[in-house]
This record gives C-alpha cells, structure tokens and sequence, in this order.
C-alpha cells in the first residue's frame, strides 16, 4: 500500500464500508468481529486493520503496525504513510514534526500493556477536518503502531 492509498484512506475516515469498496479504495473483503460486537475488522494489507462500526458499517480506525518489538508475530507494514507520517519514527521525530500532543501517556499509565509510551495528535484538517493520530512507542520511544480514527466515533 502506498502513501496515496493511504492517504485515500485517511481522507475516507467516516465513510461507509460500501463507498470504500465502490469507489474502489479496499478491494471486497470479508469482515470479522475480531475484538466486540461493536466492531468489524478487515486487514486489507499485512500490518493495515480497518475497523468499522458493526451497527452502520461506517469506517472509523486505521491500526498501523510498523513494529513487532515483542515478537508477536505481527504483520507488518511494508507500505509508505504520506508526508509528514512516513518521517516519524519516534517520539523526537514526532514533536519536531506535529509539536506538543494534545494527550500523553507515559510508561506507568501503561503498565501492562507492552508500550512505553502513547501520544496523540489532532490529525492535520486539511487531511481529515475530525480525526486523530495516536502514536505508540517501545521501550526506546520508538514508533511500534500508529493508529488513525475520527474524533467522535458516535456521530
């Protein structure tokens, strides 16, 4: 997946599962109920995850695995992610490129869950005018998964 696809997709955020099919952004996959009766998933390409809300169909996450630090045996993302995304690599890279997030969580908010570390940015509005970047770092602060998703996902 290139960085035009994916920019497509990050631009498509709050459209139907059909409109992205029709207009032919993800080819007609099945989708699957990986995680709650709340939403619909599809991996279109290795480390990409759509998630779709189950009660409309309407599209709603971009989950991006560029990492797999803890050898999960996750697919990862072979793509390119459009300018400024693909040159963050870190937590430095990320403030130099997006400035302060609006939300931080550091190593202990999340204990347990394998991160050092999770912040998130108001997407650019000229991408997208309501979503979201959130960035997830290992231990050494480096970039293990980016996630793009609208802002309110209940309207």
């Amino acid at each position: 997946m290139d960085s035009n696809n994916m920019e497509r997709l990050i631009r498509n955020l709050g459209c139907s599962y059909e409109a992205l099919v029709d207009n032919k952004l993800i080819g007609e996959f099945p989708l699957q109920s990986l995680y709650d009766d709340d939403s619909l998933e599809v991996e279109p390409a290795p480390g990409v995850e759509l998630v779709f809300w189950a009660e409309t169909l309407r599209f709603e996450v971009i989950h991006i695995t560029i990492a797999d630090d803890q050898q999960h045996g996750l697919s990862i993302f072979e793509g390119s992610l459009p300018e400024p995304y693909s040159a963050i690599v870190d937590q430095a890279s990320a403030k130099k490129m997006l400035g302060e997030p609006v939300v931080s969580k550091t190593a202990m908010e999340l204990q347990g869950t394998g991160l050092s570390g999770w912040d998130t940015y108001q997407l650019d509005t000229k991408l997208h005018p309501a979503a979201l970047i959130d960035l997830q770092y290992t231990n050494r602060l480096c970039v293990v998964k980016i996630q793009f998703s609208l802002i309110d996902k209940n309207v």
